[in-house]
């Protein structure tokens, strides 16, 4: 595996991890670099207040409105044996009468508000740059006092926990390989040993045999 590291807020570097160079090793969870976050932290205290205002207008619509459906029911009581029209005069201004419009309104401003301060918490979240899994650096360009833009590629990182091998073989040889998806028939794909010779040393890992590429 190997990936593109690219921010998606813009910003200065205030920190970037020494590894932070081509070789440079990270593990699953360590951070690569962070983002200023001082003017998000101020806009999260706005947006915070804005949403408390929000509810405060909220309740306050809400209790007048409780109040309206009381004396409204009242009214209505008073007035059942006024003649038909008038009853349909006083369904048309019901909605009005009970702050229907208003409250609808008051639940916008505060579901827009509470949605604001969540988008800030995920771009507070998103000033820190972490490995998703364990990786070399293969290139970088950052450092700190770097300004970033959200969406332009930094680096790339390639995963240590595994490795891809293509071997060439002979078609004819092919017949004693079980190969998922072509011809392992339900068969467990035919295991490897990948083999370095270093001088005088050797190293083996396991393998298996993941997939053709389909040429030859």
């Amino acid at each position: 595996r190997e990936i593109v590291v690219t921010p998606q807020v813009s910003g200065k570097i205030v920190f970037c991890d020494p590894a932070m160079v081509a070789g440079g090793f990270f593990a699953k969870g360590a951070t690569f670099f962070a983002v200023d976050d001082a003017d998000l932290k101020l806009q999260l205290e706005q947006a915070k207040a804005a949403e408390a205002k929000a509810e405060l207008d909220l309740a306050q619509i809400e209790a007048l409105a409780k109040q309206a459906k009381a004396e409204w029911d009242r009214m209505k009581a008073a007035e059942k044996e006024l003649p038909p029209e008038y009853h349909m005069q006083a369904e048309q201004l019901q909605a009005l009468a009970l702050y229907e419009p208003q409250l609808k309104s008051a639940r916008a401003t505060l579901a827009s508000a509470h949605a604001t301060s969540e988008q800030i918490q995920l771009n507070l979240a998103r000033t820190r740059l972490v490995a998703p899994f364990d990786c070399r650096v293969s290139r970088e360009s950052v450092d700190v006092g770097q300004f970033v833009r959200a969406s332009e590629p930094v680096a790339s990182v390639f995963a240590t926990d595994s490795v891809e091998i293509i071997a060439e073989l002979p078609v004819d040889e092919l017949r004693w390989i079980a190969v998922p998806g072509q011809n392992s028939d339900g068969m467990a794909p035919t295991r490897a040993v990948v083999r370095l010779d270093a001088g005088d040393a050797r190293y083996d890992w396991d393998g298996v045999v993941a997939r053709s590429l389909g040429t030859v």
